[in-house]
């Protein structure tokens, strides 16, 4: 699935709804697209983090677990932070925005 939204999902800005069963790549697609807004937020080889936010829907906990945790892996050498927050908890908008 990967290979059929490539350059949709990593080389533009459009907007894009993926439906695929389990086990697909959903999770793959969604990391082209980060990816993409990542590229956008380059210059002179660093990434700008102002502004740099991204939300990731996940339908269970477990889920919203395992993909922090790969996405935390994956990111962190470009200096990023990735955090899981759930209907569990109660944010204000300033702890939303940091």
């Amino acid at each position: 699935m990967q290979s059929q939204v490539f350059e949709v999902a990593y080389n533009s800005a459009q907007n894009m709804l993926v439906c695929a069963p389990t086990g697909a790549g959903k999770t793959n697609v969604a990391m082209l697209a980060l990816l993409q807004l990542v590229k956008r937020h380059m210059h002179n080889g660093r990434v700008d983090r102002h502004g740099l936010k991204a939300v990731y829907v996940a339908p269970m906990k477990a889920l919203a677990q395992e993909v922090v945790a790969k996405f935390s892996q994956r990111l962190k050498p470009l200096g990023l932070v990735v955090k899981e927050y759930t209907g569990d908890m109660q944010l204000t908008r300033a702890e939303v925005c940091k």
